[in-house]
């Protein structure tokens, strides 16, 4: 029987999604030390060994944007939306890599927080996807 394993997508929009998801991947370690844990973002790995004390797997990988910001307050609304559209244009490519790697490293669950291309991955792997998250964030694309 393989190892369970949980590949969790953490949007790239600043540290706080990392900080957040390497807790909760903290836990999960800690609860069930057989699953292996590989987290899907550009977050520097200094960072996420900060709040994980096992082992893990890095992919570095980018799903989203968030928002592009010139300072921690001011919005680059034209700079997101040109990143947001090159994703778009890569998202087939994008999924299909992803899918490879799911299924080439027996992946059986994604947790996502809160990367919505995370989804679309799920469902073309044909496995299940849970977000995480603890504040609403589509307000800031209005």
């Amino acid at each position: 029987m393989s190892r369970p394993t949980v590949y969790l997508a953490i949007t790239n929009h600043g540290f706080g999604h990392a900080v957040r998801t390497s807790a909760v991947a903290n836990e999960i370690q800690r609860r069930y030390p057989d699953v292996l844990l590989i987290l899907v973002t550009t977050a520097p790995r200094w960072l996420l060994e900060s709040y994980l004390d096992g082992d893990f797997i890095v992919r570095p990988r980018s799903f989203d944007v968030g928002v592009v910001q010139s300072d921690s307050l001011t919005m680059d609304k034209a700079a997101t939306l040109e990143q947001w559209q090159q994703i778009r244009q890569q998202q087939r490519e994008i999924i299909a890599g992803e899918v490879s790697f799911i299924k080439q490293n027996k992946v059986n669950l994604i947790l996502a927080d809160i990367s919505p291309l995370a989804t679309a991955i799920a469902e073309a792997a044909g496995i299940p996807c849970w977000m995480m998250g603890n504040f609403g964030w589509d307000f800031i694309y209005r």
